[in-house]
């Protein structure tokens, strides 16, 4: 019988509204029944996707130690070998035949050995002895790429992400040519002796000046005791031979060295910009004094040598160690110029407002670097005509 029939028959009203009340009470139950599975249903729909943006938070966080590990590891690794590569030139078997023979090493290395000492043996341990010291030197420089975040290079001063990446790409690059530099010197057909000591002694200078540059730019980190007494003896020594060799190349260009010294030590806004702005002339004046267009057009007639007639930086630089002619120098001779020009550029680049930002010794990371890479240079062009 259905319910609304019952309803007309008073004795069963009380019965049918009972039965009518449970009837809403179970539609009501079942209804709220449906809605909580429902909830229950996205709490754990909430819970899995809770549980996926943790696993992917944690993907992500990987992501972006991923490239920061592998250049860390990549860049020491270049370094370690170059490292290897120079213990192994100090025990060379061939070394001390090298050294009986005489007629396999350059003059420029004979007129090093003698002023060593006479006999063989003196004449082993002292090219051993300076080979150790640019194992320190190279150890050091490896140091100081631990603990860099290579995701945030020059994150301690101010500049375009761009700049900031041809930085690290410069870096890189250069790091690839120094170990290249090392790993072919160690191989058998291959005698160091017989090149300019240029080839083997200056380039460790070169690496550990520019990595402290990009540690001073880049992390917050003391520097150890060792390193800040090398880079001191290393800056004093650079200074003073610098002084030497730019007067005998042209005196004019110990104004322009003083000129961005003294725009370092100066009190006006626009200091740093100054100091980076003089550098720059002083390091591309230097270059096409020891490359004149004249010259290299006599020299190479190679398409790649020229832009608009004009000798390419790669063609100066290569014309200025063309008497060493040893393509592994050349190529991190290239890789030196690039990587301080970019880091000369991002001081460039800074406005007034971040002068004061930055620090003596970044300030003090990148003369160095300057001094020694121009130093590099002229030493080069001097072997080349000596060869």
């Amino acid at each position: 019988m259905r319910i609304k029939h019952i309803l007309k028959d008073d004795k069963y009203l009380d019965i049918a509204r009972k039965l009518s009340e449970v009837v809403r009470t179970q539609r009501s139950l079942y209804a709220e029944f449906i809605n909580s599975s429902a909830l229950f249903k996205h709490l754990d729909s909430l819970k899995t996707i809770e549980s996926m943006i943790r696993e992917l938070d944690t993907v992500n966080s990987l992501k972006n130690m991923l490239p920061q590990e592998i250049l860390r590891t990549q860049a020491i690794s270049l370094a370690r070998e170059a490292n290897l590569a120079m213990s192994e030139l100090s025990i060379s078997p061939q070394l001390k035949s090298i050294l009986k023979e005489n007629t396999a090493v350059s003059d420029l290395w004979k007129k090093q050995i003698s002023s060593i000492g006479q006999s063989i043996e003196t004449s082993l341990l002292g090219i051993q002895s300076q080979i150790a010291r640019i194992s320190e030197i190279s150890l050091l420089a490896e140091r100081s790429l631990i603990g860099i975040d290579f995701n945030n290079i020059g994150a301690l001063v101010s500049g375009s992400s761009q700049l900031k990446d041809l930085i690290l790409n410069s870096h890189m690059s250069f790091s690839e040519s120094y170990a290249s530099l090392f790993r072919s010197l160690t191989k058998q057909r291959v005698n160091f002796l017989s090149y300019s000591p240029v080839v083997s002694t200056l380039p460790p200078i070169e690496f550990f000046n520019n990595n402290r540059f990009l540690k001073a730019i880049s992390v917050y980190k003391e520097d150890t005791n060792e390193e800040v007494a090398l880079a001191t003896e290393l800056a004093k020594e650079t200074s003073d031979e610098l002084e030497t060799i730019l007067c005998e190349l042209d005196p004019s260009l110990i104004k322009l060295w003083r000129g961005a010294k003294e725009a370092l030590n100066s009190r006006n806004p626009d200091a740093v910009r100054h100091f980076a702005t003089s550098l720059r002339e002083l390091l591309t004046h230097i270059i096409h004094m020891l490359s004149p267009d004249d010259e290299i057009k006599t020299w190479s007639n190679l398409p790649e040598h020229f832009h608009n007639n004009r000798p390419t930086r790669r063609a100066r630089l290569s014309y200025i160690c063309r008497g060493i002619n040893y393509g592994h120098f050349s190529t991190f001779l290239e890789k030196d110029i690039d990587a301080i020009l970019a880091s000369i550029d991002i001081f460039q680049e800074g406005t007034h407002a971040i002068d004061a930002t930055l620090t003596r010794s970044q300030l003090e990371a990148l003369k160095n670097r300057a001094e020694s890479s121009i130093r590099l240079l002229i030493r080069t062009w001097k072997d080349t005509r000596s060869n």
